[in-house]
């Protein structure tokens, strides 16, 4: 992806797209939906498979325009009766009364079956097999809810993107962090012309729609609505606070009972979309701020949701010497940083090592790359010397104030030295903050080894250091 500061408007566009319904069912009835298009005649057999989160979340919450209903079987049912494929995350918007109560005859009349697979090691993972008296169709979601990873119809494969686990897109890898920056994003959010903020508008206006569904009908858990209960009796005050969470609140409150309202999610997550458009929209509303204003502030607030997913985002491998190439490039890259910032500040590299490794004192061997942006972004300062505990500097030693600093060339030598393996399920252990499971995954190596060179490869790269 090519970086430019109009790259905001396009992020905006495509992190933010509206979706009906919580993901779970909307994948069920999409699944029926495209298997239905190859496989008609009359319905003898709906077969699904699907991972632990899938099978166990499309239970539990409602499905959009009939009536508040729940249940796997039915959200595949409206999806073959009359689901619009070419919809997508909008797949049920044709679901009439009358789509119900074909869907539960279907039902009543057709075999169907659910299963867990939690086998394929993916997060997301859904199959859906559609017998009818003259074709069989199979559809295959991977990674994404919305993401149909295999169609086959009849025997002929149609469609094959399947991924082994671990290797699904990564969108931070495209990404350009010298332009996505928290300050480019409030720079451009403040100063862009009003009309690249068509995205943020529309998102105010459709999940403002949801919120006050949730406000007015008793669906979900009703958050939104006992609080304004407690507010409206003086339990509880009426202030900015109290505004933001009864509007924040009252979106996911009515699509997880199923609200017929489309939502505009953000970086995939309808509940996220939800509260991040609307917890900013209420409070410049409480404030009685300007729309062009409130909309800044929304566009800004789905943006960050945005940077936070890529920043957060784990980093997976094409090969083996991706693998090894990404190690080298990202520890020259964090010795920069850390050799700036010592020159900045005119203190230690010892001290801008814990500082990089520490989020407020945590131990290095404990922390992930995710605790060392965080520490970065709140700005934490820097850790003396005598203030570090554990295991500072790689997360191997306690260095006193008299002790000599380990320069680039050092550090790097000290890395590199130890060979593969155990330099990459060490690195990937100390600093990336992945399980030993995780990294065996990634590595192809059985857990127990991993944790073997771990051990082993602590003992090295401290002998090295020496």
């Amino acid at each position: 992806m090519s970086m430019s500061k109009t790259i905001f408007r396009e992020l905006l566009d495509k992190e933010a797209s509206p979706a009906l319904g919580c993901t779970e069912p909307m994948m069920f009835a999409l699944a029926g939906a495209i298997t239905r298009k190859h496989a008609p005649g009359k319905v003898l057999r709906v077969d699904m498979v699907g991972c632990g989160l899938m099978v166990t979340g499309v239970q539990a919450v409602g499905i959009p325009n009939t009536g508040g209903k729940t249940g796997a079987f039915l959200a595949s049912a409206v999806g073959i009766v009359n689901g619009d494929a070419e919809a997508c995350k909008e797949v049920l918007h044709n679901i009439r009364p009358e789509d119900v109560v074909a869907a539960e005859e279907l039902i009543q009349n057709a075999e169907f079956t659910l299963d867990m697979d939690n086998s394929t090691g993916k997060q997301v993972y859904f199959k859906l097999t559609l017998t009818t008296d003259e074709h069989v169709a199979t559809v295959i979601f991977e990674d994404e809810h919305h993401t149909w990873t295999y169609l086959e119809a009849d025997g002929k494969v149609l469609v094959d993107n399947r991924k082994p686990a671990g290797e699904m897109l990564i969108p931070a890898n495209d990404i350009d962090w010298d332009v996505f920056t928290i300050e480019n994003i409030y720079n451009w959010c403040k100063t862009a012309d009003i009309s690249e903020f068509g995205r943020a508008k529309e998102a105010v206006e459709m999940n403002t729609k949801v919120a006050t569904d949730g406000l007015e009908n008793p669906r979900g858990i009703q958050t939104a609505r006992i609080l304004r209960k407690n507010v409206e009796s003086g339990f509880v005050a009426e202030d900015e606070i109290t505004h933001v969470l009864m509007w924040g609140t009252a979106g996911p409150d009515a699509r997880m009972g199923g609200s017929d309202y489309p939502t505009m999610v953000s970086t995939a997550s309808g509940n996220q979309g939800l509260m991040v458009v609307m917890a900013p929209w209420a409070s410049a509303q409480y404030r009685k701020m300007s729309a062009e204003d409130g909309y800044r502030a929304v566009a800004f607030a789905l943006l960050m949701n945005t940077f936070m997913k890529y920043a957060l985002c784990d980093k997976l491998f094409n090969d083996e010497e991706h693998k090894k190439a990404w190690l080298l490039r990202v520890a020259i890259n964090i010795c920069k940083d850390v050799l700036k910032a010592a020159r900045r500040k005119d203190v230690s590299l010892d001290c801008q090592l814990a500082q990089a490794n520490h989020v407020k004192g945590a131990f290095v061997g404990e922390a992930s790359s995710r605790d060392m942006k965080e520490a970065s972004l709140k700005g934490v300062e820097c850790i003396s010397p005598g203030e570090a505990s554990g295991e500072v500097a790689l997360g191997l030693s306690e260095p006193s104030v008299e002790q000599s600093m380990f320069g680039l060339r050092e550090i790097l030598d000290a890395l590199n030295s130890l060979g593969d393996p155990p330099k990459t399920e060490l690195y990937l252990s100390l600093y990336e903050g992945y399980t030993a499971k995780e990294i065996a995954v990634m590595t192809g190596e059985p857990e127990g080894t991993v944790y073997s060179w771990i051990s082993r490869g602590k003992r090295l790269l401290r002998e090295a250091l020496q």
